[in-house]
């Protein structure tokens, strides 16, 4: 079995490669239950250090919140993630 920092090195080795630094447009479509499923689970994984999260390097923890914070303004719901979020 893997040691979490051998993890690290595989990860940062896949994400190093040219292909991997592009953008890619999503014209995905999904209910805004997903959204806010999404958005708690990666809150979630992010808070707790999860161990997939362990993984990525620093900055796209970031980008992930810039992006969940995009998804759940675009469904309406960010007072209602912050509401949930407020519940626990």
């Amino acid at each position: 079995m893997m040691t979490n920092s051998e993890k690290v090195q595989m990860f940062e080795l896949l994400m190093s490669t040219p292909e991997w630094a592009g953008n890619v447009k999503l014209p995905a479509t999904a209910g805004r239950k997903v959204v806010l499923l999404l958005a708690l689970l990666i809150d979630k994984g992010i808070k707790e250090k999860s161990e997939v999260f362990t993984l990525f390097p620093d900055g796209l923890s970031g980008d992930l919140q810039t992006f969940i914070q995009e998804c759940l303004e675009k469904a309406g719901l960010k007072m209602t993630y912050d509401m949930v979020k407020a519940l626990k």
